[in-house]
C-alpha cells in the first residue's frame, strides 16, 4: 500500500454510543440495587424489623420536620467541624489534590453533593460526614504524593514547609481531640458513674 492511501478507521469500542450508555446504566442500577439490598438486610437484622436507615434519615430530616426537635445549626457547621474536629490536613489538601488531577476529581463529586445536601438541612451532626472521609483522604494523599516526592537535585524547601505544615496540623488536631475529651466526654463519663 502507498503512504498516501488513507488507513481504514478502526472500529469504535463497543462501549461507545447508545449501547455503552445503556450498558453502563444497567450496571449502575444493578450495583445500586445490590448495595441497597445489603444495607436493608443489615439494618433489618440489627433493628429487628424491616427498615432502611437512609429512608428513615430522609424522612426524619426532610419530611417529618424532626430536625427541630434535636437542634439546628448554622450553615457552615460542617466546614467548622472539618477544619477543627476532623483533620485540617485532609480538609485543605483534598481540593488541592483534586485540582492536581482534574480527570479523577470526578470521584469527589459524590462527597461534594453529600456535603451540600447536609449543609442545607437544619439538623447537623458530625457523624453525617463519615461517608466523605475516604475520598477526602484519597485526594489529600494525591496532593502530598505529588509534592513530597522531590526529584534529586531539586530544592527541598517546599517539602520542608509541607512536613512542617503536617506536623503543626497533627499537633493542633491532637490538642483538639484532647480538648474534646476533657470538655465534652469527661463530664458525661462522670455523670454516668453516679
Amino acid at each position: 500500500p502507498s503512504a498516501s492511501a488513507a488507513d481504514p478507521k478502526p472500529p469504535a469500542p463497543r462501549w461507545v454510543g447508545w449501547w455503552g450508555v445503556a450498558s453502563l446504566s444497567l450496571h449502575a442500577v444493578a450495583a445500586a440495587l445490590t448495595c441497597t439490598f445489603l444495607v436493608w438486610l443489615t439494618d433489618s437484622l440489627w433493628y429487628g424489623r424491616p427498615t432502611l436507615s437512609l429512608v428513615n434519615f430522609l424522612r426524619f430530616n426532610f419530611f417529618d420536620s424532626g430536625a427541630e426537635n434535636f437542634g439546628t445549626m448554622r450553615l457552615w457547621f460542617y466546614i467548622d467541624k472539618l477544619l477543627l474536629d476532623n483533620n485540617i490536613v485532609i480538609t485543605i489538601t483534598a481540593p488541592l489534590g483534586a485540582a492536581l488531577n482534574p480527570r479523577k476529581a470526578v470521584y469527589l463529586i459524590p462527597s461534594a453533593v453529600l456535603l451540600l445536601v447536609l449543609a442545607l438541612q437544619p439538623h447537623k451532626e458530625y457523624r453525617f460526614l463519615f461517608p466523605t472521609f475516604p475520598t477526602l483522604a484519597l485526594f489529600g494523599g494525591v496532593f502530598f504524593d505529588s509534592h513530597l516526592m522531590v526529584p534529586r537535585g531539586s530544592k527541598k524547601t517546599l517539602r520542608y514547609y509541607l512536613v512542617a505544615f503536617l506536623l503543626t496540623a497533627y499537633v493542633l488536631n491532637g490538642v483538639s481531640i484532647l480538648a474534646l475529651q476533657a470538655q465534652v466526654y469527661a463530664p458525661h463519663a462522670l455523670f454516668a458513674r453516679r
